[in-house]
């Protein structure tokens, strides 16, 4: 807390992560 990041904003950060590189795998899938 004290660096200005919450635990809550990590998590955000790394699900919108998570999100995209699933959507970039799905793409070079097809």
């Amino acid at each position: 807390a004290e660096l200005g990041i919450t635990p809550d904003e990590v998590r955000a950060e790394l699900a919108g992560r998570h999100v995209i590189d699933h959507k970039v795998k799905q793409e070079k899938m097809t």
